[in-house]
């Protein structure tokens, strides 16, 4: 279940109970670190602190959560989290075999989604 990013069936009773590991990793890219007051370093640094730990936050659990950000993005829903395009250049560093992932299938995805018109 680390791969999952889950919905909640029903916001009015909620059911879910703790978070996946791609949830985790959701979560940290979406929250509003200024509304926080958490200072932009700090935030940048846990993000960097969970790519390192590769035992937990191993290639397919940071796919996930990448394919997930992205597909929001694509999807027009969301837009992508400050720290996204940072978490792909230290993915493609740390986790090789991601590398060719990124480059050949997330990459191009998000430039015929347009990125470059996102604010």
């Amino acid at each position: 279940h680390a791969l999952i990013f889950r919905d909640e069936p029903d916001l009015e009773n909620p059911t879910l109970r703790g978070m996946t590991l791609c949830e985790q990793l959701v979560f940290l890219h979406k929250l509003d670190f200024a509304a926080a007051s958490i200072p932009q370093k700090r935030y940048l640094a846990a993000i960097k602190l969970c790519l390192e730990d590769d035992g937990v936050y191993n290639d397919r659990v940071v796919m996930a959560a990448l394919d997930y950000l992205s597909g929001m993005f694509l999807a027009g829903t969301e837009k992508l989290p400050l720290a996204f395009m940072r978490t792909c250049i230290l993915v493609c560093t740390k986790h090789e075999s991601l590398h060719s992932w990124i480059a050949h299938l997330l990459l191009p995805r998000l430039v015929d989604g347009r990125i470059f018109d996102d604010p």
